[in-house]
């Protein structure tokens, strides 16, 4: 399958569709209180008020309508109505008028987890009745319970793939002009992948990064995105993962990738111009969730991981729905592969960094914050910038986090 072209798509499509600060009030909605139900079930659609049910993210929205899409045990995964339907006169009349609505097509797959202790303590206005558009009840009273898993951990989670595809780009984009690069090999399993190696100029050996691209293949600007690290005295690594620019393997989104990078760690640590101890690895985009990821891999030669707009929440399969190799409806398939809900399995810490302006990741920032707060190696910290514009200082940010670890062990 040709799988780069659509998975960009999909990518600014995820942008888009996960906007959730710029839910607009809907009409009617002031006189109805609040009310706590703790038995939530998958299936149902909610109106809640914004201020009081996400405060940190919605502080000039006053209602909103949400479904719940799944849950895991205790927790439940939450969609939103898109801001372009609340946009429409008529949804915002529906929804506030009356206690029936056919709004089971208006929610977008933004995907924020919560527990329902939690959410039954925070101000829910009242559960809308409403059909499915198969014409289905809108409520599932057994939804599956999933206890927590370690991903990468043992017994080991084994993905399912429904498809295998690689990357549109067949080939190794040409070295970068500078002579400090070079093209390496490095093993994963029994795959043989490539990778580009760059050293700083002087006498090493040097502490490393090893830094995962954005997208799904390495492109030429990649190695600009991560010169600042080499200026800054860091060895870097780019690693090609499998299936992507000609690698062997198939695409399996978020879990051989991440073995694949924990493998480039490993062959990293063993260089005798890189400091082994003092080893990190840094993603954008998509390479913030294989970043994110090797924070829980047990076998990762690292002292700690960031990210920059990398952080994701479940929803962002749904939204890559026709690239997914494994299956929609199988939520531990999805929770394998996010750092969210698998905090109690991290192995070293991991700062993501959120734009001020990434509209996508607006409830990242949210969750992420709660999160941190309960997990001792998860950080988020918001740089200025949209999901792109935001990386240059992400990246800066975490070099000078790291070079203070890194001088904790000086050259010998």
């Amino acid at each position: 399958m040709l799988l780069k072209t659509r998975i960009r798509r999909r990518v600014g499509l995820w942008l888009v569709l996960a906007s959730m600060a710029s839910l607009l009030p809907l009409a009617g909605l002031a006189g109805h209180s609040a009310r706590q139900q703790a038995a939530f079930c998958v299936g149902q659609v909610w109106l809640y008020d914004g201020r009081a049910l996400f405060p940190e993210l919605f502080k000039d929205v006053s209602f909103g309508a949400f479904r719940i899409a799944q849950a895991m045990g205790d927790e439940l995964l939450l969609d939103f109505t898109h801001h372009n339907y609340l946009e429409r006169q008529d949804v915002r009349d529906e929804l506030g008028d009356t206690e029936s609505a056919q709004i089971g097509e208006l929610f977008e797959s933004t995907g924020i987890w919560l527990n329902r202790s939690e959410l039954a303590h925070r101000s829910v206005a009242r559960q809308i009745e409403f059909q499915r558009s198969d014409g289905s009840a809108g409520c599932e009273q057994a939804p599956q319970a999933v206890s927590a898993i370690d991903p990468f951990g043992t017994p080991r989670f084994e993905t399912r793939l429904q498809q295998e595809g690689s990357s549109e780009v067949s080939g190794t984009p040409a070295l970068p002009d500078d002579p400090r690069v070079r093209e390496v090999h490095y093993p994963s399993g029994d795959l043989a992948l490539k990778a580009w190696l760059a050293l700083p100029e002087g006498p090493g050996p040097f502490p490393a990064v090893i830094y995962l691209h954005g997208g799904f293949s390495l492109s030429a600007g990649d190695f600009a995105d991560a010169e600042a690290f080499l200026e800054a005295g860091f060895a870097v690594l780019l690693p090609m993962l499998r299936s992507e620019n000609g690698n062997p393997g198939a695409f399996e989104l978020w879990r051989g990738e991440v073995d694949d990078a924990a493998a480039a760690s490993r062959w990293l640590a063993q260089q005798p111009d890189v400091r082994a101890q003092d080893i990190f690895a840094f993603g954008h985009s998509v390479g913030g969730g294989v970043a994110a990821g090797l924070s829980l891999h047990p076998d990762a030669a690292l002292a700690g991981t960031g990210g920059s707009g990398g952080l994701y929440l479940p929803g962002v399969f749904a939204s890559w729905s026709d690239v997914v190799p494994f299956r929609l409806d199988d939520p531990m398939e999805q929770r394998a592969r996010l750092l969210f809900s698998n905090q109690h399995a991290m192995r070293r810490w991991h700062t993501a960094y959120v734009g001020s302006e990434d509209r996508s990741f607006y409830a990242t920032r949210w969750v992420a914050s709660a999160a941190a707060t309960a997990a001792r190696h998860l950080e988020a910290e918001v740089v200025p910038g949209t999901h792109f514009s935001s990386l240059p200082e992400a990246v800066q940010r975490f070099i000078e986090r790291i070079s203070r670890a890194a001088s904790r062990h000086p050259q010998s």
